[in-house]
Parts: C-alpha cells; structure tokens; sequence
C-alpha cells in the first residue's frame, strides 16, 4: 500500500484528535498532578477496596520475547501521553458514548475511521479510568496520529501502549475496546489485552466487569471479552 494512502487515513483521524476540546484533552502537566494528588489522597481502605474492584497495583512488566522491555515501558511512554487521551468522567464520557453510538448506527465515516485501529483502557491507582486511541511512534517521537495495527508499513512500529496513559506509573487493569462490526448485531467489546497491566497473574474476569459497570454507569455498554491471564516467558 503507498504510503501516501497511511497518511491520508492517519491524517483524518488525526484532525479529529486535534479538535477534541482543550477542556477535554489532558496535557502532560496536568496528568502528572492528577496521579500525584490521587496517590496523597488515597485511604488505605480505599485502596484495599480498589484491589478488590479492581485488582492489586502493578508496575508495568517487562514484555515477552525478543524486544521484551526491561522497565515494562518505553522512554516516551513515561514522557509523552497520548494526544487522545481522556480521563472518563460525565462530560467526556457523553463524547465517547455518541462517537460510539454513531458507528455503531453505521455511519460509514465512523466505521472507517475505526477499521485497524483500537482504543486502549487503564485503571490507575485511584479507581479513575483513561481512555485513548493507540497512537504511532517513529524514531521515538510520538507522532499524535493512530497507529494502524495490521498495515504493513505501521503494524510493527513503535506506539504509545497502556502505560502511557499515566506515564508508566503503576495501574491496576488495562486492556483494549474494539468495534466487531462482523458479529450480529455488530457490538462493541472491552478486554484486559494489556501484556503490561492486564494479563498479570491475578487478574480476573470480576475485575473486568467492574471495569464494564463502570463504563455503564456512564451510559456506555460494552461486552466483556476476558482474557486469561499469561506468565512471562
């Protein structure tokens, strides 16, 4: 595939990450604040509650295979978030839920927009739940466009993965949403697929629907899709 035809669908959606409010986007300055405040403030029974929602706290780990990571993240991941990244709360999650619902009512604009590209999920230490496209890395710089995940010339780049969404700090679950526009009636799913966060030993499926009831809460439904967790090898 010419590369032009990647820039051109990399550049659409990116022109939609640029026009999300700056009331909505998080800056980097204000991620930092948000996860320093919420780790001050936290109760410790707050917390053993939240490993019970949620699971324990775990750093990110270190990948599998040959490109394994030996802090669990890449230097840009603890240094840039992602464009896209929201923290899901009433106002963002209305935003959400209506891109959403417009695919899934088949506009063909939004069905495109989202073939080959995935939106990842974490929950961090305070209970609090982030939400971003995945987005592309080249030669270490973020480059604030998705990342195509089975194009040729993007399917093995670099990315902003799950610890990105809070600076590779520490998490409890994390994984991906994705649209199955295959399935009848198409739906949309949520899963732990986080190597780093979510298929730690420990994980379990009531973590990830308290993670669904959540999203309810805020009028978004989604399937869970539990992935059984996987040591490291």
């Amino acid at each position: 595939m010419p590369e032009s035809c990647v820039t051109r669908g990399t550049a659409a959606i990116s022109t939609l990450i640029q026009r999300v409010p700056s009331g909505i986007r998080i800056s980097i300055d204000v991620l930092q604040s948000d996860i320093l405040r919420g780790r001050m403030s936290q109760a410790e029974s707050d917390l053993s509650n939240l490993d019970a929602l949620y699971g324990e706290l775990r750093r990110p780990r270190p990948g599998p295979g040959p490109t394994k990571r030996p802090l669990g993240y890449d230097d840009w991941e603890k240094r840039y978030p992602p464009a896209s990244l929201i923290k899901l709360t009433q106002s963002t999650a209305d935003s959400l839920k209506l891109l959403l619902q417009q695919i899934s009512n088949g506009c063909p604009i939004g069905r495109t927009l989202v073939n080959d590209i995935i939106l990842i999920w974490l929950v961090d230490a305070t209970g609090n739940i982030f939400v971003s496209i995945e987005e592309l890395v080249l030669q270490t710089v973020p480059q604030t466009v998705p990342k195509f995940q089975s194009v040729p010339l993007t399917k093995d780049c670099d990315k902003l993965g799950h610890p990105s969404l809070i600076l590779a700090g520490d998490a409890r679950i994390a994984g991906e949403i994705r649209y199955l526009a295959d399935r009848s009636p198409a739906i949309w799913i949520i899963n732990n697929a986080s190597w780093r966060y979510g298929l730690y030993d420990g994980r379990t499926s009531t973590h990830l629907n308290q993670v669904v009831i959540k999203f309810k809460q805020f009028g978004i439904h989604l399937e869970p899709n539990f992935l059984q967790p996987r040591k490291e090898v």
